[in-house]
């Protein structure tokens, strides 16, 4: 959005989401705030019908707006939230990696998908193509009624589906535009273009039918996940080059596709399968990647997918520097930690940050597990200091550790040793990240943590929960960027917490090993640093503006069947023609057998 608002094809950029997202970055509630400004300078404007406007005054930012599903004005909303999503988030990530992952659709995403829904509808336009060119966010209060063709909702997917056929099986010679708009949304903005989040399936389907224009994000996962390395289930390099392993692939994909199909069943009043496909040709893919070495892979080189790294802006990254050195200095910050942070980072040597946020919730037992692993690494590693952040759901287990009598005691060694220092609340990531004393992160393996660690060239250790966590947390070692303490929701149960201060050793100070990691880390970096980041996101978009919203013209293998796409009618014709010749030969060896036997027999006889 920050990126988007200095493009001058750009009109308007708008958020929809909870208010719960308020509390995610920094921007958006001052983004919120100018908002509210700019609605009671108009309405007051209105009303002393002052007709002087000065839009062309105001910074690009007022191109940015947010809605709001949720129509409560609560003060508690954003509260709420996340206690559900805390209480979700704790049982998820004890369940098995494909069932946590129903769950979460089931209990978070699809209901905050099926409320994203109601809220939006489809509007078909009759407009002129220098219309289009120059007005990409176009007002409805700037055209004509008769210019409006067709509103529907996107709940109506009977009437959505039966219109879009009878569209399709008789196209006008000029075909009108399709926009998104807001319900009850005062400015009845008209969306030429829809950015999407790869996990709303039912969405992107609805948009991609609807033949108006969208991008979707993948953070973490590959569009094709199933069947390309790193997969889902299949979650390792040797599943595809170990023969035997790959023998297992057929099962482990059925399982991920059983999955995934009852993850689509939850919203399958609104989409179907073939939909979906659709949004796969016609919409662009911008994919984050969690790994940098995930740029090159060849199974991602789709013709639609722009692979582009983190979402980070040096501007952004230097705020967070800021607000880190004004935390430092107040001392209001002293029960938080930050006070005289700066200052203590200096003073160490090789620092290992740990941030135990809202979604890495540990109960009193891993957490007390965690920490004597870490007073352990600092015991046997005398040059390396820890910095821990903890949320407010891991402070009240710490909290109730630190009354507890068997724990007491090793909160208290922590507490008092000059080489550790927690944080408490919500910290500034990034800022903490850029610091050059950071050397390693320790990191639940989670999209976005991964990408601003290596894109700082950190190094990892991994303790993954849930979801795509533990495929992200093999590809940490396979890719040596880091170590993982565990890969599995078994090994979960039973790592030893000498396995922290040994990765530690390897990672920063073993001879062996050192290097190898380090140089890793700082290859991975450079492609982070060169992929493009969000600007180049940006341009993609923007590129989606020009081209019409549609890419599916510049396949040239669109006209393909699948098995066509696969060669498997080729396949299939040699291996007949070779089956065919093998047949023929041995039919020809046969006959030349048994009449040598029969010459040789008549011989004997004579």
């Amino acid at each position: 959005m920050d990126a988007l608002a200095g493009r001058e094809l750009i009109g308007n950029i708008t958020l929809l989401n909870s208010k719960a997202c308020l509390g995610s970055d920094e921007r958006l509630p001052q983004w919120y705030s100018k908002q509210q400004q700019r609605m009671n300078k108009t309405q007051s404007t209105s009303i002393h019908n002052d007709h002087h406007h000065h839009h062309h005054n105001e910074d690009k930012y007022s191109k940015i707006h947010l809605a709001f599903m949720d129509q409560k004005d609560q003060d508690d909303d954003t509260t709420n939230v996340l206690n559900f999503i805390a209480t979700n988030m704790e049982s998820i990530s004890k369940l098995p990696m494909n069932e946590g992952l129903f769950l979460a659709f089931q209990k978070v995403i699809a209901p905050y998908e099926k409320i994203m829904i109601e809220n939006l509808e489809i509007v078909e336009m009759e407009i002129s193509n220098q219309e289009a060119e120059t007005t990409p966010t176009i007002l409805i209060q700037e055209v004509e009624a008769n210019q409006v063709l067709n509103v529907i909702p996107f709940v109506d997917a009977a009437t959505r589906r039966k219109f879009f056929q009878a569209r399709h099986t008789s196209e006008p010679v000029t075909p009108p535009k399709t926009f998104l708009r807001i319900k009850n949304d005062p400015s009845q903005t008209l969306f030429e273009h829809v950015i999407i989040d790869f996990s709303l399936y039912a969405v992107q389907s609805i948009v991609a039918a609807s033949r108006a224009a969208c991008t979707k994000l993948y953070v973490s996962m590959l569009p094709h996940s199933l069947f390309h390395y790193p997969a889902f289930s299949a979650d390792r390099l040797e599943y595809f080059t170990n023969l035997w392993m790959r023998l297992k692939l057929p099962f482990l994909i059925f399982k991920d596709v059983q999955t995934f199909s009852g993850i689509l069943n939850l919203l399958e009043e609104y989409f179907t399968t073939e939909e979906l496909f659709l949004s796969d040709v016609k919409c662009s893919r911008i994919q984050l990647s969690s790994l940098g070495f995930e740029f090159a892979s060849a199974s991602s080189q789709q013709l639609n997918t722009f692979l582009v790294g983190p979402f980070l802006n040096d501007r952004h990254i230097e705020n967070e520097r800021k607000q880190l050195f004004i935390l430092s200095k107040d001392e209001n910050q002293r029960e938080r930690g930050y006070f005289g942070l700066l200052e203590w980072t200096e003073k160490q040597q090789d620092i290992m940050l740990i941030i135990l946020g809202s979604t890495m919730l540990l109960n009193e037992e891993d957490l007390f597990k965690l920490l004597n692993a870490l007073e352990g690494s600092i015991q046997r590693n005398p040059q390396l200091s820890i910095l821990l952040s903890l949320g407010t759901h891991n402070l009240v287990s710490f909290d109730a550790l630190k009354q507890s009598t068997h724990s007491k005691t090793l909160i208290s060694a922590l507490e008092t040793n000059s080489r550790f220092r927690k944080l408490n609340g919500f910290v500034p990531q990034k800022g903490l990240l850029s610091l050059d004393k950071v050397k390693i992160f320790l990191t639940h393996c989670g999209g976005n943590s991964i990408n601003e660690a290596l894109y700082f060239g950190k190094l990892l250790i991994g303790m993954p929960f849930s979801f795509d966590q533990m495929r992200l947390s093999v590809a940490i070692h396979e890719f040596q960027v880091g170590i993982p303490l565990f890969t599995s929701k078994e090994e979960s149960k039973t790592w030893n917490v000498e396995k922290l201060s040994n990765s530690i050793q390897q990672l920063l100070y073993s001879p062996q090993s050192k290097h190898v990691y380090a140089t890793k880390a700082r290859h991975v970096k450079a492609l982070m640093r060169h992929a493009g980041g969000v600007q180049k996101a940006a341009d993609v978009i923007e590129m989606m503006l020009e081209l019409d919203g549609d890419l599916s013209w510049t396949m040239p293998d669109k006209h393909l069947s699948w098995w066509q796409f696969y060669w498997l009618d080729i396949i299939v014709v040699y291996l007949s023609l070779l089956v065919l010749f093998i047949g023929l030969m041995r039919i020809v060896v046969m006959r030349c057998f048994i009449r040598t036997t029969t010459t040789n027999g008549k011989a004997k006889s004579e």
